[in-house]
């Protein structure tokens, strides 16, 4: 098999584990971050690489979480949105005063709800930082990129070898 063939399987198998490892491990929200993983032929190098996106979880958040501190400007509306890719429950939070000529709602009162259970988890998770930073699980692709350097270097030993033993010929 051609080398540089080879070196993309090994390179695709690696991504899918990633992928699976996102699912098993409970992380994905709404794709998009495995939807981001790409296997790229350079020309002179071929990488397993995360294509940019503005909505894309940076992947060392997905396998050691956040530490408490400062967060992203708008992270309650980032939580927002998670909230509704993960299909979370939200309990509505309905208004005490009624609707009248001189007042309308502005949010509904599954909005209001969605709006206070993000504000919730934010606060938290500056305060806090998330589980995962307390129990980092490095399954999610730090075990499947070593795999895949072990797997790429042996691949490249085996062709040195091959390439002395026809030389010696």
């Amino acid at each position: 098999m051609e080398f540089k063939a080879e070196i993309i399987r090994v390179l695709e198998e690696t991504k899918a584990e990633i992928i699976a490892n996102i699912d098993t491990q409970k992380v994905k929200a709404s794709g998009r971050t495995q939807k981001s993983l790409a296997v790229e032929d350079r020309g002179e190098s071929i990488v397993l690489v995360q294509l940019p996106h503005e909505k894309v979880a940076p992947f060392t958040t997905l396998q050691f979480g956040r530490e408490g501190g400062k967060v992203p400007m708008g992270f309650a509306k980032i939580i927002e949105q998670w909230i509704i890719d993960k299909k979370i429950k939200v309990e509505p939070i309905p208004y005490v005063r009624q609707p009248s000529d001189k007042w309308q709602p502005k949010y509904t009162p599954v909005q209001r709800g969605l709006m206070q259970r993000a504000g919730a988890i934010a606060n938290k998770i500056a305060k806090e930082g998330t589980q995962r930073h307390k129990t980092p699980n490095m399954e999610i692709y730090t075990q499947p990129l070593n795999k895949a350097i072990d797997r790429l270097s042996k691949l490249a030993g085996n062709l040195v070898v091959a390439e002395i033993k026809i030389d010696k010929i």
